[in-house]
Order: C-alpha cells, then structure tokens, then sequence
C-alpha cells in the first residue's frame, strides 16, 4: 500500500508543478496529512 500512495503523492506533485495544496486536494486527502505523509516517506526535498 505505501508503494502505491508514494507513487500517487509524487504523480500529484508533478501533475501540479509542486503545488502541495492542488496536489492534497486532487488526492482527496488534507494538506497536514499530505506534509506529514511526505515526510513519513521522504519525499520531502
């Protein structure tokens, strides 16, 4: 499950240019847990 969400979250940043609030919101998630979530997998820069 988690390969699929980290996937999905950085198909969201890059279908959104970054913008990390457009990408929780495509994802159906909020933007605290969307930032909590790149954390938790690294994926923050």
């Amino acid at each position: 499950m988690t390969e699929m969400e980290k996937r999905a979250i950085r198909e969201a940043l890059v279908f959104t240019k970054g913008d990390r609030v457009m990408a929780a919101y495509l994802l159906g998630i909020g933007r605290t847990t969307l930032y909590r979530k790149l954390k938790e997998y690294r994926l923050v820069s």
